[in-house]
């Protein structure tokens, strides 16, 4: 995979999904942008009965694993209760931030992301849940109007002329990567 430039990193992701490549493709995305797709996989499947194996496969300690399921087990059975006498809306803020912790402690131990969020995206799409991402997502389209300020970048994707969207791009220090919800500062739409 190519993080030379924008353009690059943008052609790389073009042909990775071309190929149906999950793996290369979520390597061209920007950590930040790994971590938001990884979460709502995670959040999508938590009660897939084969999740917990993908997790021992991407080296996620079994406490961390055992610790997202419980506290996600505990808040969809607080918010079944929701609209009887025993709610309680302050518990259930707790149990959300425990799932977000619980969460992101296991995103921090994931040695390999771009490879656990291609290995999230599959077991979406087997099981009928979906994806995170649009498998038709860059095709046909071409990056214009790149511009470069220090290790930030944005440029326009365009599909035939007729369309077009903002999209960011960060350097890391393995190269220049995608950030898919990027708007540029001086946009004003």
């Amino acid at each position: 995979m190519s993080g030379e430039s924008p353009s690059s990193v943008f052609q790389a992701a073009q042909a990775a999904l071309e190929a149906g490549d999950w793996e290369r493709f979520f390597a061209c995305l920007s950590d930040h942008d790994l971590r938001l797709l990884a979460r709502n996989s995670l959040l999508s499947l938590w009660d897939d009965e084969q999740l917990p194996a993908l997790l021992h496969r991407h080296a996620i300690p079994a406490e961390l694993s055992g610790h997202f399921t419980m506290s996600l087990t505990l808040l969809v059975a607080h918010a079944e209760r929701r609209g009887r006498a025993k709610y309680d809306g302050g518990q259930q803020r707790r149990l959300v931030g425990e799932v977000d912790r619980s969460c992101k402690a296991m995103l921090r131990a994931v040695p390999d992301l771009a490879g656990f969020t291609a290995a999230l995206e599959r077991l979406g799409r087997a099981c009928g849940r979906g994806g995170s991402v649009s498998s038709s997502l860059f095709l046909g389209e071409e990056l214009r109007e790149v511009l470069v300020q220090g290790a930030r970048a944005w440029g326009r994707r365009m599909e035939g002329g007729m369309w077009g969207e903002d999209l960011g791009f960060v350097r890391q220090k393995n190269g220049w990567r995608i950030r898919l919800r990027a708007r540029h500062p001086g946009c004003t739409s």
